[in-house]
C-alpha cells in the first residue's frame, strides 16, 4: 500500500515515478473525494481527473497541494488513452511544476491591482488575454485561479511575469478576509486598511477619522462577515 500526504512524505513526481518503474496498475486516490484520482495501466498514466481539471491539467493542479493520497492496485485495467503514451513527459512536466512551485507560492495569499504608467510596455497577447480579466482593483490571487480555470502554477507563473514587467503589483496584508470583504464592498475603506497594514486598532482610527458616518456600520459588518 502506497499512501501518505503529498509535500510532506513524497512529492507526485516521486509517487508517478514509483508507479511507472514497477508498472502498477490501479488508481491513484487523491484526498477525500473519489472523483480526484489518476488511473495506472501497468505504470502509465491513462487518466487523471482533479477538481474539474483533467489528464496533465490535473497533474499539474494536484502537484502543488498537500492532500493526502492513497495507492490502490488493481490488475483488471482495461482503459485505454492517447494520454497514457505521454507518461515519461507528464513527470517529467510534474517534476518541474514541484520545482517552480516553491518561487511562486508566496503569492496564492495575496492581491494584486494593476500599476500606473506600465501603458508603454510591451505585452503578449497571452498577457493581454489575461490582464482582461483581471478587475481594475484589488483581486485576490485565489479569485483569478478560479475565474480563468487554468491549472494554479499557469496562473502564478503569469502573474510572477507581470509583476516583473511593473504591470501589476501584488502584496499582502495581515487579516486578508476582512481585506477582501472591503475590497468587495468598500474598496475605498480597503484602501485605507492597506496603508494600516492590517493593523485592527490603526485602520479603525483612520476609519473613525475619515468616515464617521459610515465607520461604526461598516466595523459591525466586518464583524459579521469574518465570524
Amino acid at each position: 500500500m502506497l499512501q501518505g500526504i503529498l509535500w510532506k512524505d513524497m512529492r507526485l513526481s516521486e509517487v508517478l515515478k514509483l508507479i511507472f518503474s514497477n508498472g502498477y496498475s490501479g488508481f491513484l486516490y487523491i484526498g477525500d473525494i473519489e472523483e480526484n484520482h489518476v488511473l495506472f495501466k501497468e505504470g502509465r498514466i491513462v487518466y487523471a481527473e482533479y477538481n474539474d481539471y483533467y489528464d496533465m491539467d490535473a497533474l499539474q493542479e494536484i502537484a502543488i497541494t498537500s492532500e493526502k493520497f492513497d495507492f490502490v492496485k488493481h490488475e483488471s485495467v482495461y482503459f485505454k488513452s492517447d494520454f497514457e503514451k505521454q507518461t515519461p513527459n507528464a513527470i517529467a512536466i510534474v517534476e518541474s511544476v514541484e520545482n517552480e512551485f516553491p518561487n511562486f507560492s508566496h503569492l496564492l495569499n495575496e492581491f494584486v491591482n494593476f500599476t500606473e504608467g506600465s501603458e508603454n510596455i510591451s505585452l503578449t497577447k497571452e498577457e493581454l488575454k489575461f490582464l482582461s480579466v483581471l478587475e481594475f482593483k484589488p483581486t485576490r490571487v485565489k479569485k483569478i485561479i478560479d475565474r480563468l480555470h487554468k491549472p494554479s502554477i499557469e496562473v502564478l507563473r503569469m502573474l510572477d511575469e507581470l509583476v516583473k514587467k511593473s504591470v501589476l503589483y501584488s502584496y499582502n496584508v495581515n487579516n486578508p478576509k476582512i481585506y477582501e470583504y472591503l475590497v468587495d464592498n468598500y474598496p475605498d475603506i480597503a484602501t485605507i486598511f492597506e496603508q494600516s497594514k492590517g493593523d485592527l486598532r490603526r485602520f479603525e482610527t483612520e476609519l473613525k477619522r475619515n468616515h464617521p458616518d459610515i465607520a461604526n456600520k461598516v466595523l459591525r459588518e466586518i464583524r459579521e462577515a469574518v465570524r
